[in-house]
């Protein structure tokens, strides 16, 4: 983990996989020394040829104990060790250090990001989507932050390019999807697909597309973001339709 966002945690979760091992070994020795002794005790009774090797079983037990005991110990000790607590701006829940974060991390309850700059962690600000009026809280450190409910991109700093506003509100522009002619040798499959999209019959699907013109097209979808416009499109496209969008006006009733 990075210098400075070691989380107390995380280091006590480290100390116990090191020490986890060291137990398992140390209890390893102390029964294996001690199945041992117990059976050259037994055998002892009846011959002394043995009995040099109680000394080195029995020093092999408590070495077991030994090497048990001071794993235990150096993991159990980091839970006394001071800890800098650092409240997540987001959830308001408090993330353990060993030492003073000074870069980012993320936090353990709500998993958001929280952002550092020279050291110091950077103010958050609230932001709100233009187009779906959904709110956010994100640091104001960030150029822009993507909606989660619409996709669109929320400007957070100031700091643009010339000409990034108009962009931004070319964003919020939506679009109709008009179909203006089809290849005849692909009518029933552009039908098939306009039956499903606009809920119609098959027979009153191709007569609509029979009907569309250049001058008269067929709306085949009202009022949609760019990206869902273009996706239509370009699926009509690949059956052989002939597709164009047009930015929806202000008084078109929202597709649902």
């Amino acid at each position: 983990m990075a210098g400075g966002t070691k989380k107390l945690v995380d280091v006590q979760e480290i100390a116990w996989t090191k020490a986890i091992p060291l137990m398992i070994g140390g209890a390893i020795l102390f029964v294996v020394c001690f199945i041992a002794l117990s059976i050259e005790t037994f055998v002892a009774k009846y011959s002394s040829m043995l009995a040099t090797t109680r000394i080195p079983l029995s020093v092999g037990m408590f070495s077991g104990l030994a090497i048990c005991a001071v794993a235990i110990y150096q993991a159990w000790s980091l839970r006394s060790t001071p800890a800098l607590s650092q409240r997540c701006p987001y959830c308001n829940r408090i993330n353990a250090f060993v030492e003073a974060p000074k870069v980012d991390y993320v936090c353990d309850n709500c998993q958001r990001t929280i952002h550092f700059l020279n050291g110091k962690a950077v103010p958050i600000k609230q932001v709100t989507c233009r187009a779906c009026k959904s709110e956010y809280f994100v640091a104001e450190s960030l150029d822009e932050y993507q909606c989660d409910n619409c996709n669109r991109m929320i400007e957070v700093s100031k700091k643009r390019k010339p000409g990034y506003v108009d962009q931004a509100d070319a964003l919020l522009q939506n679009f109709d999807v008009l179909l203006v002619a089809v290849d005849r040798r692909k009518e029933t499959e552009v039908a098939q697909k306009i039956q499903n999209m606009m809920m119609v019959n098959i027979v009153e699907a191709k007569k609509m597309i029979s009907n569309a013109t250049p001058n008269k097209p067929l709306i085949v979808e009202r009022n949609q973001p760019q990206r869902k416009a273009e996706a239509i499109r370009r699926s009509l496209q690949d059956i052989g339709a002939t597709v164009t969008l047009r930015p929806s006006s202000a008084t078109t009733p929202p597709a649902r």
